[in-house]
């Protein structure tokens, strides 16, 4: 029988069966794949603990006619950082929705894992304050590897350079249109310059550098609305995680003293 190791990340988990369970991972040498983890939900099965959700895992397989059975696994990183903010597990389940909907199983992408691994470590050790700015640019980057990059430099409709204010942002066009040419596109939205400069910035620097970023609450909302509209109208659905989280950092201004 065909065997195969692989460091991965645990996307999702479904029982299968009286002890099975399906787990979807998202490894750094063959993609996105669906193993099947016989026996894991037996009392005293030594690899329950380490193919938790979020879990950064060292894995290995036995290839079966159909599906990968996971033989071993050993945990890398377990992220106890995230998983005991909610908050923070809003975010993290998030970003890996949207990498189990934009990449299809099989499909290797190193850069994927690795944007995903680096994003997962970021928002373990970030102050609280500046996870949004780790939401942001993974969102501009993954739209980049599944080949959406949004052009946000020149005119999307007639390539002209530019110019600040008056701009809009087309969800069905993919980037930001002129003043002149938005006019002609109904599903286009007003986008402030602001926003236009922090998305330029997000796209090419790395993700530990764009952490960094004092982003005002407005320009906040801003971008996490463009963003979420562009997401979603390529999807053709409603990213389940990404209203969790927002109903988690409703519940924290709510619960916050005044």
């Amino acid at each position: 029988m065909y065997t195969f190791s692989s460091e991965g990340i645990i996307l999702k988990r479904a029982d299968f069966g009286e002890a099975d369970r399906l787990i979807t991972i998202f490894t750094k040498n063959k993609g996105k794949i669906l193993s099947l983890a016989k026996g894991i939900r037996r009392i005293g099965s030594r690899r329950a603990g380490n193919v938790e959700l979020l879990n950064k895992v060292k894995l290995f397989f036995a290839q079966s006619k159909s599906l990968p059975i996971l033989t071993e696994a050993e945990s890398v990183q377990t992220y106890k950082n995230i998983k005991k903010d909610l908050k923070k597990v809003g975010y993290a389940y998030y970003l890996t929705e949207l990498v189990d909907q934009f990449f299809h199983d099989r499909e290797e992408n190193y850069k994927t894992f690795d944007l995903l691994s680096e994003a997962l470590d970021n928002l373990d050790q970030i102050d609280n304050t500046r996870t949004e700015n780790i939401v942001r640019v993974f969102e501009l980057k993954i739209l980049s590897l599944a080949g959406y990059r949004p052009q946000i430099h020149t005119c999307i409709k007639c390539n002209k350079p530019l110019e600040p204010g008056g701009n809009l942002f087309s969800a069905d066009l993919g980037g930001v249109l002129c003043e002149s040419c938005g006019r002609q596109s109904p599903l286009a939205r007003p986008i402030s310059t602001e926003a236009v400069k922090v998305m330029r910035f997000m796209q090419e620097k790395p993700l530990s550098e764009v952490a960094k970023l004092n982003v005002s609450k407005n320009l906040g909302e801003e971008l996490k609305n463009h963003l979420k509209f562009y997401l979603e109208f390529i999807l053709e659905r409603e990213l389940v995680s990404a209203d969790f989280a927002e109903r988690v950092k409703k519940l924290e201004i709510v619960d916050r003293p005044q």
